[in-house]
């Protein structure tokens, strides 16, 4: 019925129908997509936040059994057997600067990269994450050598590859350390200490480069312009005394920028020992006091080159009258107790930097016995600390060094009230922008 009037209506509605179904469909698609997406964003989020507890103990302990009984039968057959300790370079810094989520993004991405460089080779090979940024590559019925290529692979598959975290491409590389079973080994931690010692050498090297217990492999070329450095001071004051009393320099590493025309932080602070006391000499000439507090990276401490020249220099007549060695990455090593007792031996002190922050105590306690001091600095906890926690945690530390001999220093002390408080609590050492901030006490050419 062509002419029927009802016709162009039906049509119409039927047209309407069509649209809002559509319109609706597009919708729910919408909502579907989005919640898709938002599950996703959550599966990722879950997937970093939980990389601690997904990598942790049971499955450390149970790969930590695996290579027990694999030490065991190869000292029994004599069969080969080669491990290489891994530590992200830097990685602090990352947490420091982008935030825990960011650096548990990075260190899913080095496991991934790690893996699929070990999925590729017909070397038997399996990856142990042992803490935080350290891992284990483990090489069962393998010579160092026949191990070598595959650990180099993954030092620059490390190199090469990059990791997203909201949008920002993080880089990072590796230092590496490689020993292989000997006949004098009696448990696996003689293995791991070797490879720990050899991957300390990497970071002292320069990082970003594979060692063994003998020598550096393709270690970085790049040549330093020591005379671009320069230690800038900051004091440590005795505010027992009334006028509060100066009694040691803490050296701050600082590198000239030409393009911003000013020092700067530098981004490595791996000098070798006699650039150290090269630039020590020059603070001596220009400051009547010559109480040093020496900040050493954890490669540095372990080197014991380092140590050797550094204990001679506080030696020399015309040394130091004191220097203070201040670690913050604690280590330890087969050598740890013998490089404390030779700085011990030379009248210097040791100092644990970062005490409360970068260092809890779980991670530093054993090892107050191979050190004088505890360093605890506020500001970098003044951010993510209310002020009642923050005052816990120093009274905590403050008693810490009480019950266990140790030289306190509160560090952070920005105003007057900060200093007041210190007062009342009966501290002795501080440092902070109250009395001043690090400067460049020799002159200006």
């Amino acid at each position: 019925m062509p002419n029927d009037p009802r016709l162009p209506v039906t049509f119409a509605m039927r047209i309407w129908f069509i649209a809002v179904y559509a319109l609706m469909f597009t919708m729910v698609l919408g909502i579907w997509a989005r919640q898709m997406r938002e599950a996703e964003a959550k599966a990722e989020f879950d997937r970093v936040a939980n990389y601690e507890v997904d990598g942790g103990t049971a499955a450390f302990m149970h790969q930590a059994q695996e290579l027990t009984t694999l030490f065991k039968e190869a000292n029994t057959t004599g069969e080969d057997l080669t491990i290489a300790s891994l530590d992200v370079d830097k990685f602090k810094q990352v947490n420091a600067h982008y935030g825990h989520l960011a650096g548990n993004t990075v260190l899913l991405g080095v496991t991934e990269t790690i893996n699929q460089v070990l999925s590729h080779t017909v070397t038997p090979a399996w990856l142990l994450r042992t803490n935080g940024e350290e891992f284990t590559l483990v090489f069962p019925k393998t010579a160092i050598q026949a191990a070598l290529p595959v650990i180099q692979q993954v030092r620059e598959a490390i190199q090469t590859s990059e990791y997203t975290y909201h949008d920002r491409s993080l880089a990072v590389t590796a230092s590496i350390g490689v020993t292989n079973l000997l006949p004098s080994d009696t448990s696996v931690d003689d293995l791991y200490a070797r490879a720990d010692d050899a991957m300390y050498l990497s970071k002292h090297h320069g990082r970003n480069c594979v060692s063994t217990d003998e020598q550096v492999i393709d270690a970085p070329s790049e040549v330093k312009d020591y005379s671009l450095y320069r230690y800038f001071v900051q004091g440590v004051y005795d505010i027992s005394f009334p006028k509060h009393q100066k009694v040691y320099w803490e050296l701050l590493l600082r590198k000239y920028d030409p393009d911003l025309k000013r020092f700067v932080r530098p981004d490595d602070f791996e000098l070798p020992a006699n650039e150290m006391i090269r630039l020590i000499q020059q603070l001596m000439a220009v400051t009547p006091l010559h109480n040093f507090n020496l900040n050493l990276t954890a490669s540095q401490y372990q080197d014991s080159h380092t140590a050797e020249a550094l204990q001679a220099f506080a030696n020399q007549l015309d040394g130091p009258n004191h220097l203070t060695i201040e670690v913050t990455d604690v280590v330890a090593t087969t050598g740890t107790r013998q490089i404390s007792a030779g700085y011990r031996a030379a009248g210097m002190n040791l100092l644990i930097d970062d005490v409360g922050s970068d260092n809890s105590f779980e991670l530093v306690h054993s090892k107050f016995a191979y050190v004088e001091g505890v360093k605890f600095a506020m500001q970098n906890l003044r951010r993510t600390t209310k002020p009642d926690e923050l005052l816990e945690r120093v009274r905590f530390w403050q008693k810490t060094a009480a019950d266990n001999d140790l030289m306190f220093i509160l560090e952070g002390v920005e105003t007057a009230e900060d200093l007041a408080r210190a007062q009342q609590m009966g501290i002795r050492y501080v440092q902070g922008y109250h009395f001043d901030k690090p400067t460049d006490p020799t002159p200006k050419a």
